[in-house]
């Protein structure tokens, strides 16, 4: 089930920009998530699950 993260962007590799933001989380692969950003026209966006779990402790993991 697809669930929405709230994290902080400045950790994301792929944006430029460090604000307060949500995503959807997609799937999980051993070291990638793939998340739909609705910031990125392409979907869905790979990151590293460090990234993205750094991106996410901002918030708490809310």
């Amino acid at each position: 089930m697809p669930c929405i993260l709230f994290l902080r962007t400045g950790e994301l590799p792929y944006w430029q920009l460090d604000t307060p933001h949500a995503v959807v989380l997609a799937g999980l692969e051993a070291d990638q998530a793939h998340i739909f950003d609705p910031a990125i026209e392409e979907a869905p966006v790979s990151v590293s699950q460090g990234d993205l779990l750094l991106a996410w402790s901002h918030s708490e993991y809310t």
